[in-house]
């Protein structure tokens, strides 16, 4: 009998100290029961982002065991506050670029300047070369830029060739190539060609003699200022040759033949008077 009540008065003591010992296990969290439960803190996420500045007068949000939830919420607010929005994970973060200023344009290069060309020479200039070498008695270099300078244009020049054309000096005597280029100076307004080609139909040289003609030219060459065309058709009208003779007519071309310096003209006049 006394065995039996030693043995339930230990099991009654082992059940005591056991509740006691769960009391003292569960007691904190029944006496929390029903608050709510401590904010856990978020998993760390890969940065994806350039990291923005902190403001150094706040220090970064930490996370830490045991710190209570309403500390974590303030300090969480004053980080979001000195932080700027951070743009969606997974998007690059959008940066205003100025546009590229407005560039100038280059100025284009200034173009190659060609060296100048070689101009050639004048007809005039070629004709008073021509006449340098005829007084040099290099007749047959003159005869060629006589040539040359007649084409571009020279009256003097087709009148001086013609002349050696009809003399034969530098090149082979041709009355009618003569008779050509007096006719070019003469219908260009070259005074003296016309009277070389009032000689030409005087003569019959390289064309048919023709008396009236000649006298027709002589007049031409007077009439532009010609003293010897004026002396011509003075001594015509005194002989009475290619025109009806006129001792007026005659005296008054002789007359003008001699005041421009013609002395034939001067002497033909004596004969009259």
């Amino acid at each position: 009998m006394q065995f039996l009540e030693r043995t339930w008065g230990f099991i009654a003591t082992l059940v005591v100290a056991i509740v006691v010992g769960l009391v003292q296990v569960y007691a904190p969290q029944l006496l929390h029961f029903g608050s709510a439960p401590a904010p856990q803190t978020a998993p760390q996420t890969v940065q994806t982002q350039p990291a923005f500045a902190h403001n150094p007068d706040t220090p970064p949000a930490q996370s830490s065991q045991g710190a209570n939830a309403n500390s974590a919420s303030a300090v969480e607010s004053n980080a979001a506050a000195e932080k700027p929005a951070s743009p969606p994970a997974g998007k690059p973060a959008q940066t205003n670029v100025p546009p590229p200023a407005a560039q100038k344009p280059e100025p284009s290069p200034a173009p190659p300047v060609a060296p100048p060309t070689a101009q050639k020479p004048s007809g005039a200039e070629l004709e008073q070369q021509a006449a340098s070498l005829y007084k040099s008695n290099r007749f047959s270099e003159a005869a060629t830029l006589f040539d040359q300078a007649c084409s571009a244009g020279s009256r003097e020049a087709c009148d001086n060739l013609g002349v050696m054309y009809a003399s034969g000096k530098g090149v082979a005597q041709d009355d009618a190539r003569a008779a050509a280029l007096y006719a070019t100076a003469c219908n260009a307004g070259n005074a003296l060609g016309c009277n070389n080609l009032g000689n030409i139909y005087a003569s019959g040289r390289g064309v048919s003699k023709d008396n009236a003609e000649a006298a027709s030219l002589y007049t031409k060459a007077c009439a532009s200022g010609n003293a010897i065309g004026c002396s011509n058709i003075g001594n015509y009208y005194r002989l009475g040759i290619g025109v009806e003779k006129d001792s007026a007519k005659a005296r008054q071309f002789l007359t003008k033949g001699c005041k421009m310096g013609n002395q034939w003209g001067c002497d033909r006049l004596k004969e009259i008077q």
